[in-house]
């Protein structure tokens, strides 16, 4: 948790120093090429690390030697894909000087199969210090190269280049910090249909959050403009680093802990959820809540007036931040104890709720309320979350309520705060 805090500072203080280096136009570039690598990656999901960490067998070399196999053998797929749809890509948006930094960006497909198995095992091992470690040492070496290509270059490039650089040393890492996790080519058939018979739910679902996630900044790449496209990156880069926070706690300390009370003691399964889940849940939702009541201060304090605009955006996804760190663990306790077709359906709701709520949103109050409704969409999605916990007997009111109270406790004590600080500033 500490680490991840620190990595999500570093992440604001690495934004606030490329902001003045470079232009929202390059946000823009940066923002297009990582959603087109994001929906690749989700295209093409198979859930290695949850059936490496669930599985009984998962410390198992030969296992580890299939699963790397796979694994290497799409990162490859997909880095050629990518590399051969650049230029169609490009053209469809209507910015043909995005070719070569798409084209660019595959690598890092092949740079992340050519990795170790380590993050799962090391989750199945409960070496979540290890882990973190290494995401801390790799996020210092990208802030001090990318700020270094910034000042020297002054342009997107600086960011994609330190990026792939960064992952090379995430890559090394991975086999330098453990053991035994040298792997060798070893081809099962047997051993695909077995991951793919438990992630079946899992893929599917990630198409549908491919939609979801991505969806946003590919329209309005089309419909903004890259400065405009720029500030509205920026927003979401500053609304999901709450969000990563939510993920990196429920994958590598909430899943491997709920899979192993799962394997081991089901009937005090309920009460292990929310017994690990609560304190982080609480300080979690305290905090987004307050992020959202100071949006406006918060961009101001850290961004010159260029990127004043973005402040609306940053607040409405927000939101969406709010209820995620609930939503991933509801997906990961069901996955646990086997039910991975929940993912599945959560995002269906999701989706329809897109469906039929951002058009006409979109038509009555332009840009900003088609935003709203995405950054309403983890609100709806927890709804159903609770409908499947109380279907399973999994849930308990108390406790979900006491935690929607922190959350609208947080956002008063942030609207005071933005208003007082903000007069400050002026």
């Amino acid at each position: 948790m500490g680490i991840v805090v620190l990595l999500n500072l570093l992440r604001i203080v690495s934004t606030i120093v490329l902001t003045r280096l470079l232009n929202a136009e390059a946000y823009g570039v940066i923002g297009i090429v990582t959603s087109i690598a994001v929906v690749f990656a989700l295209i093409s999901d198979i859930g290695v690390v949850a059936f490496v960490v669930r599985h009984e067998q998962g410390l198992d070399s030969r296992l580890l030697d299939e699963i790397w196999t796979i694994r290497l053998v799409r990162s490859a797929v997909l880095t050629v894909a990518m590399a051969v749809l650049a230029g169609p890509i490009s053209q469809f948006m209507q910015k043909p000087e995005l070719f070569w930094p798409l084209v660019f960006g595959s690598l890092t497909f092949l740079l992340d199969g050519l990795g170790s198995m380590s993050i799962a095992t090391a989750l199945r091992q409960n070496l979540v210090k290890r882990l973190s470690v290494i995401d801390l040492i790799a996020s210092l070496f990208v802030f001090v190269i990318s700020v270094s290509l910034a000042w020297w270059w002054g342009n997107f490039w600086a960011v994609l280049v330190t990026s792939s650089l960064g992952q090379c040393l995430r890559a090394v890492l991975s086999y330098i910090w453990f053991p035994d996790s040298a792997r060798r080519l070893r081809f099962s058939r047997a051993r695909f249909l077995e991951l793919w018979r438990f992630a079946r739910y899992i893929t599917g679902s990630t198409i549908i959050t491919l939609f979801l996630t991505q969806a946003d900044k590919l329209v309005l790449s089309r419909l903004f403009t890259l400065e405009t496209l720029g500030l509205y990156v920026l927003a979401s880069n500053l609304a999901t680093a709450a969000v990563g926070l939510a993920a990196a706690y429920c994958t590598r300390v909430l899943y491997p802990n709920l899979a192993r009370q799962w394997r081991e003691s089901p009937s005090t399964f309920r009460e292990a959820f929310y017994h690990q889940k609560m304190l982080m849940s609480s300080l979690y939702i305290f905090a987004v809540g307050g992020t959202i009541g100071s949006a406006d201060l918060i961009v101001a304090v850290l961004y010159d007036e260029r990127y004043y605009s973005a402040s609306v955006f940053f607040q409405l996804l927000s939101v969406s931040a709010l209820f995620a760190l609930n939503n991933y663990a509801i997906n990961e306790l069901t996955i646990a104890s086997g039910r991975q077709y929940f993912t599945f359906r959560a995002n269906v709701v999701r989706l329809l709720y897109l469906g039929i709520f951002a058009y006409p949103a979109y038509r009555w109050f332009g840009p900003v309320g088609a935003i709203a409704v995405v950054g309403s969409t983890e609100l709806v999605a927890q709804l159903y979350g609770w409908s499947t916990l109380h279907r399973l007997r999994l849930l308990d009111w108390r406790r979900e309520l006491s935690l929607l109270g922190l959350g609208g406790v947080g956002v008063a004590i942030g609207l005071g705060v933005n208003a007082v600080g903000l007069r400050l500033l002026h």
